[in-house]
């Protein structure tokens, strides 16, 4: 069974813009975050991370994680509230 397993995990200040990967999750579960009760500073992050095209702008504080999974290394990069938003209510695939 693979298992993702962290390298290393920084927040950064984007140097340019990058895709939000967090992002993809609430996009995915988009229609489920209609049942989910968000509080209003988290509806407000969703709706600013839309209008910034669901990507991490030049100058915002990000996560950069570095994992691997079944034997792939890659680089993780999520706005931080959003992540925080997944993280609180699940909407990361399952490993």
């Amino acid at each position: 069974m693979s298992y993702c397993r962290g390298i290393s995990s920084m927040i950064v200040r984007a140097k340019k813009n990058h895709i939000c990967n967090a992002c993809e999750c609430i996009r995915w579960n988009l229609k489920d975050l209609a049942d989910i009760n968000l509080t209003f500073a988290e509806k407000r992050a969703v709706i600013q991370a839309k209008w910034d095209g669901w990507r991490i702008l030049k100058g915002q504080m990000y996560l950069r994680q570095f994992n691997e999974f079944a034997g792939d290394v890659y680089t993780f990069k999520a706005r931080l509230a959003i992540d925080s938003i997944c993280r609180k209510y699940d909407l990361y695939p399952e490993d």
